[in-house]
Order: structure tokens, then C-alpha cells, then sequence
């Protein structure tokens, strides 16, 4: 995992590997953003819970801003398949031809 986490106050709780964020919590990475009031992350297992209360006191929702990463056209991203352009599409009727052109016949000695 990778990004920045900031808050209003921290505190690291060593035996535990818990980081504790209160106050106005926001988790940025790339240019992914995420805002609540806490936040705890365990670093035994990479795990964050992301929490957001009013300032009432009330439960309320956590915010997030979230940028699907762009890749060039026919490089898809790791792991994912590129599908076949597709073919032309044709009529099921046939176009009619043209109409034709009268020509002179030529003449009968």
C-alpha cells in the first residue's frame, strides 16, 4: 500500500501496529482522495477502516473522489485482455446496382 494519510491528531500504537487518525482525515493516492473524521490502519495486516461523524456527533459518510487510470489506446492495463476491433458492419440486403447506362448499338450494314 502506498499514499499519504493526514489528520488533525495521530497517535501510533506501537504493541499493537495500529496508526490512529482523528479529526479531518484525508488519504490521498495518485490522484484518488478519500475524507472522513477517522481512520485506523493495522500494519499486521494492511487493513484500514476509514470512519466519519458529524460534528454533531452522528454517524455520517466518509467522501471519496476516485480517477480511473487512463491507458493509451490499444495498451491495456497489466492483466487485462484488449478486445478485437470490430469488422465492418454489412447490410443483409443487397445494395441495388447502379442503373445502367444506354448505349447505342452499332449499326447493321
Amino acid at each position: 500500500p502506498s499514499g499519504t494519510a493526514i489528520g488533525d491528531s495521530g497517535v501510533y500504537d506501537v504493541v499493537a501496529r495500529v496508526i490512529h487518525l482523528n479529526g479531518h482525515v484525508v488519504l490521498t493516492k495518485n490522484q484518488n482522495v478519500m475524507r472522513g473524521s477517522a481512520l485506523d490502519v493495522h500494519l499486521a495486516t494492511g487493513q484500514a477502516n476509514l470512519t466519519a461523524v458529524s460534528e454533531t456527533g452522528a454517524p455520517s459518510r466518509v467522501q471519496g473522489v476516485f480517477i480511473p487510470q487512463q491507458h493509451p489506446p490499444n495498451k491495456p492495463a497489466s492483466g487485462t485482455a484488449v478486445a478485437p476491433a470490430h469488422a465492418p458492419q454489412t447490410s443483409a440486403t443487397p445494395t441495388p446496382a447502379p442503373p445502367a447506362t444506354p448505349t447505342a448499338a452499332p449499326p447493321n450494314p
